[in-house]
């Protein structure tokens, strides 16, 4: 899902951005949800502000939405799959799912 939302080239459908779109909002929302809860837990960790501040940042990337054009709805389905990959690389053991 995240390279087919990465992949180089002129995009896809606007029916298809929005599949995407909702397979990686979900992704993200779990995603989303363990990094928070292990942040909670790890108040003094080093690199917690930044790891908050993109946190908070995902959260507002995600109610964003497509707009009607296809080149922003492309651009929004990249970015969600950027952040879907950080929330992956912050949460390796939900990786493997």
């Amino acid at each position: 899902m995240i390279g087919r939302a990465l992949r180089p080239g002129p995009p896809p459908p606007y029916d298809e951005l929005v599949v995407l779109e909702q397979t990686l909002l979900n992704a993200i929302a779990g995603l989303w949800a363990a990094v928070q809860e292990t942040e909670r837990r790890g108040p003094g960790t080093p690199g917690r502000e930044p790891r908050r501040a993109r946190l908070e940042a995902i959260r507002y990337q995600t109610a964003v939405g497509l707009g009607d054009g296809l080149m922003s709805a492309q651009l929004q389905v990249r970015a969600l799959a950027r952040e879907c990959q950080w929330l992956l690389d912050q949460c390796p053991a939900e990786a493997g799912r």
